[in-house]
């Protein structure tokens, strides 16, 4: 999908009540359009692309960026996203912000030619933080005058926590390519966050699996939401309904029409 795909009621030249959302990865870019008001999607495209490293996604987002007129509109909100499997969480009583560098290059080494962000997560609380390329950080200064930056996990970890349900356990799994994130709760308390990078499925089952040992959980007492790039027909999805009776795809709260927007909302639920 490289074309924007928009609704009737989309209306191009008053975008002051639209929020726009935009997600950038080595996987490509991506961006929606929402109604605020009406909690509605109104616009969407995807441009998928293979980026070898972090030090060219400044380039390539000014080049993809330039290219988009809409960019160029007033939006009530713009939000940035970028996704990156390089998170750590630090609960809020041992956070010193003047140390974030040092735990940082503990758990990943050195990033050189990064900055990092933090975002603050109220119901753990805790701090994410996360790299951000710095010719990226410019790329998005030199393009929005005025946004938001996210992280991925903190789209989703806010979904779920405003989401009906009184489940006890729950399990969120939010894939890209070659790496997923997962997000552990008990009673709606975000417990852990972590990211792993795989080759092959049975890399994401044993990491699941792990995690669950050392939460001192049974796979039989968790509910597993799924997100991101899987599907129900994927090999991913019939191992993972080998160990887990209760899958459900996260779904985002939010209207649409699903005559124009046929892809499963899974898919595109940080953007929502």
């Amino acid at each position: 999908m490289h074309e924007l795909i928009t609704e009737p009621e989309f209306e191009i030249n008053n975008t002051s009540k639209y929020r726009l959302s935009i997600q950038v990865s080595l996987n490509g870019f991506s961006f929606s359009i929402i109604d605020i008001d009406k909690n509605k999607l109104l616009a969407l495209q995807k441009s998928p692309a293979t980026i070898s490293s972090d030090n060219f996604l400044g380039s390539r987002f000014t080049e993809w960026s330039s290219q988009q007129e809409l960019f160029k509109n007033n939006f009530a909100e713009t939000r940035l996203l970028f996704n990156t499997e390089k998170i750590t969480l630090v609960p809020a009583e041992i956070y010193i912000k003047e140390n974030q560098d040092d735990i940082f290059r503990l758990i990943f080494g050195k990033q050189s030619g990064n900055s990092l962000k933090e975002i603050f997560i109220e119901d753990i609380p805790g701090h994410v933080i996360f790299t951000l390329p710095i010719e990226l950080e410019e790329a998005f200064k030199n393009t929005f005058s005025n946004y938001f930056l996210l992280h991925p996990v903190a789209v989703l970890n806010s979904k779920i926590q405003s989401s009906d349900g009184t489940d006890k356990k729950i399990l969120a799994l939010y894939f890209e390519k070659n790496y997923f994130f997962l997000l552990f709760y008990v009673d709606k308390k975000l417990q852990m966050i972590n990211s792993f990078i795989f080759t092959h499925i049975n890399d994401v089952i044993f990491y699941i699996l792990s995690v669950l040992k050392q939460q001192e959980t049974s796979k039989v007492e968790v509910k597993l939401f799924l997100a991101g790039d899987i599907n129900s027909d994927d090999e991913l999805h019939k191992n993972l309904e080998k160990y887990f009776a209760d899958i459900n795809f996260f779904i985002p709260d939010i209207n649409y029409e699903s005559n124009v927007f046929p892809q499963s909302l899974h898919h595109i639920v940080t953007l929502c």
